[in-house]
């Protein structure tokens, strides 16, 4: 029935259908729609629910028993028969209207459709329940309301303060009363002094001289803490107290990547810099270097490094190139290498002695045209959140003389399995389900390519291989390739989380009242950042999976399938319109790229362009003109 009423007569296609069509669809189902057939043909003279009643009583009897077990709830329950009920009462009350037929074609579609929607309804609940456990085991996880706090409140301390940057030669402070008013009030004293400076952050920093200045005006001051506001000392292991609740672990350090120069020598020439810059002009240019490509955080780079020791005049070998340890495997946590500095960590004399190497590096000119990138590495702990804090600036120094400041953080738990806090014990109770219901849905898979395998080898008496039954499984209308590759990308999930949440140093750590370290070596926690972030960018991409088979599973109900319908009749003219937008933007970034690549900075890449070009034909953009960061 169900809207299949058509101008060809039904009488006997009941019958011819079964012998014509005996495996079109399951058995099952094909009893199902000849029932409700037969009983629309019927309600044509019983149209009220006792004579129904009684003829499905009777109907035992003639080959309808599934549909009587079906109608008096004995399968499906009282509430589908109720509604099945009406539905013949109102196909019965159509056809009495006239000389009306069943069409079989489209009662056979239709039945087709339903036996489809049914085997998608049953998946869907461990669809359901998978979707729901993984969305919040990784929100629990991630904990990003205390992490995105935690790292605010550090930003806000060393990256938002600002300091007086001197940018003339006379003495500091400089006396200017005029100033003084101008920027106080006619009420100012006569003493007023103002600094002829301007104020600048760490993101302001244009040059080496702003580096050094931030780091003995502003970074160290902020970094090393000996007393309270009040004036009272901090104890020993007080010292180093941020914002009454975070305290660094150890010092801070230092670490600089150098890359290899191209000169004039007589051996070959290294560095692609060097081969342009040909004949004369290498009297004037006895030198230059090439990039030196790096990772995120400058965990890894590519090209000709140097690695040789450099210093100075008296001490040629001042400062060598180290490799520290990151954790127990070397596979697992890569070694950490550069020309490291140290500084002291916190203690009485912490900051006297910062100053003193901080002096030293700058007149030993540590920071050189052959330095790459400069970063500020320290780790924090926020012990009411129970958090641990990674940060680590960086300047990037590029060929063409631009100094790039960056900033990258990182906030985890200290211990992310304490049964004693109730959230954790949530959190574990969803892992648990994920990993269950991934098992559950992985093993649905192997039985339907079990059944598949089966249902071929009783119906041809071959036995297939089990790659022909997992491509006949493919072609079945409930299988989803969404589901297969989510259920090969959630072993990655739990390899990486497992990265995460191991201790790479296996105990052995040294916890003083004023530092923590391994084994008489520095701790190294930004291996462990790499595998947080990849982490959650895969969760993010499976939450994305989810998503799509969300808009797929919606074909269970007729009217939100029409969104998932409309998606797919029209993917075609979708990919087309994409195709066209795509190479419009392209045209739109080459012309950005040629006629402001060199005055504006947003357009001055091609990959940034592209990103500016497709804001500002949403309205999001911006004309580059301001400042950014890489952060």
């Amino acid at each position: 029935a169900d809207g299949a009423v058509h101008g060809i007569h039904f009488h006997d296609e009941t019958l011819k259908l079964r012998r014509q069509q005996p495996s079109a669809m399951p058995r099952r189902a094909a009893r199902r729609m000849v029932g409700r057939a037969a009983l629309a043909m019927t309600l044509r003279k019983q149209r009220t629910k006792e004579h129904l009643a009684q003829m499905l009583r009777q109907s035992k009897n003639t080959g309808l028993g599934h549909l009587s077990e079906l109608m008096e709830g004995n399968i499906d329950g009282p509430v589908l028969m109720q509604h099945r009920i009406t539905q013949a009462h109102r196909v019965s009350k159509f056809m009495s209207t006239g000389n009306v037929s069943i069409s079989t074609k489209a009662l056979m579609t239709e039945c087709t459709l339903k036996h489809d929607r049914t085997g998608r309804a049953n998946r869907g609940l461990g669809f359901a329940l998978f979707f729901i456990t993984f969305a919040a085991a990784v929100s629990l996880q991630r904990n990003g309301t205390r992490g995105e706090m935690v790292s605010r409140s550090m930003l806000n301390y060393f990256l938002d303060s600002k300091y007086y940057a001197p940018t003339s030669g006379d003495e500091w402070p400089h006396a200017d009363i005029e100033s003084c008013i101008n920027q106080f009030g006619e009420a100012t004293s006569p003493d007023c002094q103002i600094p002829p400076a301007e104020m600048k952050s760490f993101m302001d920093i244009v040059t080496l001289e702003d580096f050094w200045d931030w780091m003995s005006l502003l970074f160290v001051e902020k970094f090393y803490k000996d007393e309270w506001e009040n004036g009272q000392k901090m104890s020993l292991n007080e010292s180093n107290t941020w914002l009454g609740k975070i305290r660094p672990i150890s010092g801070l350090r230092l670490v600089q990547r150098r890359m290899s120069p191209g000169v004039d020598t007589a051996d070959a020439f290294d560095g692609g810099c060097w081969h342009h810059n040909s004949g004369d002009m290498r009297k004037f240019a006895a030198q230059c270097y090439d990039e030196l490509g790096y990772c995120i955080d400058g965990t890894c780079v590519y090209g000709s490094e140097d690695r040789k020791p450099f210093g100075t005049f008296i001490n040629a070998n001042k400062y060598e190139y180290q490799t520290f340890k990151t954790g127990r495997s070397e596979v697992l946590y890569p070694n950490e290498e550069g020309f490291f500095v140290f500084f002291p960590p916190a203690g009485p004399d912490a900051k006297l002695e910062a100053n003193i190497l901080m002096d030293s590096l700058k007149a030993d000119r540590w920071i050189d045209k052959a330095s790459q990138w400069l970063r500020i590495d320290f780790i924090a702990l926020n012990a009411d959140e129970r958090l641990i804090f990674m940060a680590r600036f960086m300047l990037h120094f590029e060929p063409s003389g631009l100094v790039v400041p960056m900033v990258y953080t990182d906030a985890s738990q200290v211990n992310y399995y304490d049964t004693s806090n109730y959230l954790d014990v949530v959190r574990i109770i969803a892992e648990v389900g994920v990993v269950l219901l991934w098992a559950y849905n992985l093993l649905e898979q192997s039985l339907d390519i079990w059944r598949y395998w089966n249902k071929e080898r009783l119906k041809t008496g071959k036995r297939l291989s089990v790659v022909h039954a997992l491509k006949g499984c493919m072609d079945l209308e409930t299988h989803s390739y969404i589901l297969d590759l989510q259920l090969l990308l959630a072993p990655v999930l739990f390899i990486l989380w497992a990265f995460v949440t191991i201790d790479p140093y296996q105990g052995g750590l040294d916890i003083a009242a004023n530092s923590v370290d391994w084994d008489g070596l520095p701790l190294f926690m930004g291996q462990l950042a790499i595998y947080s972030r990849t982490y959650f960018v895969l969760a993010g991409i499976m939450y994305l999976l989810f998503i799509l088979r969300l808009i797929s599973m919606a074909r269970i109900n007729p009217r939100f399938s029409l969104l998932s319908d409309s998606l797919d009749n029209m993917k075609y003219r979708l990919i087309n319109f994409a195709i066209v937008l795509v190479i419009f933007l392209v045209m739109f970034t080459n012309t950005a790229v040629m006629m402001f690549g060199d005055r504006i900075p947003a357009f001055s890449e091609w990959h940034t362009a592209f990103v500016v070009a497709t804001q500002l034909l949403i309205g999001s953009g911006s004309n580059g003109q301001k400042k950014g960061s890489r952060r």
